[in-house]
């Protein structure tokens, strides 16, 4: 006998008959403690989610199986460290999120292999700069084999955390590199990051075979060197004139 009666349920399990009791649809108890675990999951995931969104033109389809898993797993433990359960708050320190510095969007191409100088970032004064040091042609900064041009690329997204907002659309900076340059000037880009905002940057190397105005790209879902930059909270209350039409997620409100 298979099936369900009343609060009885039968199943066949290995040729053997199986009787259990069945609770039903909302009669599952949950502690505190497994509705407070079950609350910080689900704004990891959707926050690791809005995070992918807004680097999501650096990031493309090209990226490995795990990485969706592989993200939360590294928010979860930082949302969870940020929670204050007994006033049921989360408290941010600037730092705080930097743990997702250097992640990998796609882990058969860490963007090291093939950028050997990481930009320099820092978050001061409402502002946020990151530096590009000089790149050296094929030492530095590695061209793969038939390609010769590579744009450096930086989005940028700020987020208001308590209120579950993001900026609809990140800022943007590129740097063109040729593979016949040689030695590069250092560069700074700098961004305005308002009072109680987290900022996120994403870098990613697009490679291409050019010649003239042709270029044809070199991604693939074993290449695609992409990762997060940098991620900084600027502590404070958020003040400023409201330029943004800011997307909501409800999922994603840390008060």
């Amino acid at each position: 006998m298979v099936g369900t009666v009343g609060k009885t349920n039968f199943r066949n399990r290995k040729g053997k008959q199986v009787i259990q009791s069945n609770p039903g649809k909302g009669n599952v108890r949950q502690t505190s403690g497994t509705k407070s675990a079950a609350g910080i999951f689900g704004k990891s995931s959707s926050l690791a989610a809005d995070f992918r969104w807004s680097l999501s033109s650096i990031i493309g389809k090209n990226y490995d199986g795990d990485m969706v898993s592989r993200l939360t797993g590294v928010v979860r433990p930082i949302i969870e460290h940020a929670y204050d359960r007994e006033n049921s708050t989360f408290k941010f320190s600037k730092n705080d999120f930097q743990r997702l510095a250097g992640f990998d969007f796609n882990n058969k191409s860490p963007i090291q292999n093939n950028l050997w100088i990481m930009p320099e970032t820092s978050l001061e004064d409402n502002l946020l700069t990151i530096t590009i040091p000089k790149l050296e042609s094929n030492s530095n900064l590695i061209f793969p084999a038939h390609t010769n041009l590579c744009h450096i690329i930086f989005h940028v997204s700020i987020y208001r955390l308590e209120e579950g907002l993001r900026s609809p659309r990140p800022e943007v900076e590129k740097i063109e590199v040729r593979i016949d340059q040689g030695t590069t000037a250092n560069k700074q880009f700098v961004f305005p990051v308002p009072e109680g905002c987290l900022c996120i940057a994403g870098i990613g190397l697009d490679y291409y075979s050019a010649d003239g105005e042709m270029a044809v790209a070199a991604k693939s879902l074993t290449f695609n060197p992409a990762a997060i930059c940098c991620v900084y909270v600027n502590k404070g209350k958020f003040t400023a004139a409201d330029t943004h039409k800011w997307t909501f997620n409800e999922k994603a409100v840390f008060k």
